[in-house]
């Protein structure tokens, strides 16, 4: 993914895939963006806040999978805007999403389909709902 990033963030060079909008899902992000203990972890992480920083300009997104978002390190997670926030029953993660306190209070009882759209550049934030039923006819 580091490898990605670099190329997408890079303006020159044979490599670069500027003219690409890429969308990066990292799962179990937590394991990768934790407070950073050696070299190699210090790089990952900077390399990441640099993605969350600069990628929307450059068509780059980041979708950060965690059930631990306290635990991802500062630098990136200060630099995400949009949460999509399932069902968490941790209260240190749920603290650690600084939604307001009237939201932070359902995440514990949110079901299967149900979600909470958080972004600060939006004043409200959507609650999502799914269908009970599936309207899509399978084969």
């Amino acid at each position: 993914m580091s490898l990605i990033v670099d190329n997408k963030l890079n303006t020159t060079g044979k490599e670069a895939i500027k003219e690409t909008p890429i969308i990066l899902a990292l799962d179990e992000a937590h394991r990768y963006l934790s407070n950073a203990n050696g070299e190699h972890s210090r790089l990952i992480i900077s390399r990441f806040a640099d993605a969350a920083r600069q990628g929307r300009k450059e068509g780059l997104g980041l979708f950060l999978i965690t059930q631990d978002p306290q635990d991802i390190d500062d630098t990136v997670f200060k630099q995400i805007n949009t949460k999509l926030i399932l069902n968490l029953n941790n209260d240190a993660a749920i603290t650690s999403l600084k939604v307001p306190k009237e939201y932070e209070r359902r995440i514990p009882y949110l079901k299967k389909g149900q979600m909470i759209i958080h972004s600060p550049d939006n004043s409200d934030i959507v609650e999502i709902i799914g269908l009970s039923n599936c309207v899509v006819r399978h084969r």
